[in-house]
């Protein structure tokens, strides 16, 4: 009997925060850039079909169904989808998942749960697509507690993130010093100290960086020179410190040198960041949890 993709994905997290103010940070524009999308084109009104900009993943259409305070957020969007063109078109004339948002509130605290549904639906999904699916709400959610609950979320130089793999140093290494095994369509030049090596990403854009940095399997670091088609910050110095742990590898990313990005678009810049690292290395991990 052939696989089939289950119908739906579904996660929730429970936040340290009363539900109106959780209700707002996903319904309001203006609180997207610390926990989703950089920035939001049109308004999030039922019947509108406003813009995600998700920075690193490109930008995607949406159609409002509902936006019921303090409860209930719905939209649809053409999940599946590659071509941009298509990404930025009507959902509704498109194969299309639904996505909502439930709230409900607790003694301590709020709980959210998101589904996507009608995943079986969407022509050409493989099975294994809901894995990732669902491990990307998983960290859209992780992000969203860490900006309610995380204290200062200000603009500083330097932006850090932890992540915990259940690969070893040297594997791990491997894959940040060889993005087209994961991720990168295609990788020009050498990975060496003061080598100037040009990464395709395909519909997330080209980036050109400058080896800095190289130390197997413990340190790796680069300067970014050039990106297309995304609205990151260049000119900033991108560490990656690994340690050995019992279970694998933790790996320490640092992006150091916002305060060189012009302040009329710095905190874009960081915002798009700390978006953007949180999807890498979530994909990554996501990588190594499939046996990559």
């Amino acid at each position: 009997m052939q696989n089939t993709i289950r119908d739906f994905v579904q996660r929730e997290v429970v936040i340290n925060g009363a539900i109106d103010r959780v209700f707002a940070a996903i319904t309001d524009p203006a609180t997207y850039p610390t926990w989703g999308p950089v920035k939001v084109e049109g308004a999030l009104v039922p019947g509108e079909t406003p813009i995600l900009d998700f920075g690193v993943s490109g930008r995607v259409a949406v159609h409002v169904v509902a936006v019921d305070s303090p409860s209930y957020f719905a939209y649809r969007w053409a999940q599946g989808q590659t071509d941009p063109e298509k990404l930025v078109a009507d959902p509704l004339t498109l194969p299309n998942t639904l996505v909502e948002f439930h709230l409900e509130a607790f003694e301590e605290g709020t709980k959210v749960k998101v589904v996507e549904s009608g995943l079986s639906q969407l022509p050409g999904l493989a099975p294994e697509a809901a894995a990732p699916m669902e491990a990307g709400w998983g960290l859209m959610l992780g992000a969203l507690v860490k900006a309610l609950e995380g204290g200062d979320t200000g603009v500083t130089d330097s932006l850090e993130t932890v992540v915990l793999f259940s690969a070893p140093p040297s594997e791990v290494f491997d894959r940040l010093t060889h993005p087209d095994k994961w991720w990168a369509e295609k990788v020009e030049g050498t990975m060496a100290v003061d080598q100037t090596v040009t990464m395709d990403f395909g519909q997330f854009g080209m980036w050109k960086i400058e080896i800095s940095g190289i130390e197997e399997p413990s340190y790796f670091a680069y300067k970014r020179l050039e990106i297309t088609g995304m609205p990151l910050a260049t000119e900033t110095v991108v560490e990656f410190f690994l340690e050995p742990t019992a279970t694998g590898t933790q790996l320490r990313q640092v992006e150091r040198g916002f305060d060189q990005v012009p302040e009329d678009s710095r905190e874009t810049a960081f915002r798009t960041a700390q978006q953007g690292w949180s999807i890498i290395l979530g994909l990554l991990e996501h990588h190594f949890a499939q046996g990559g």
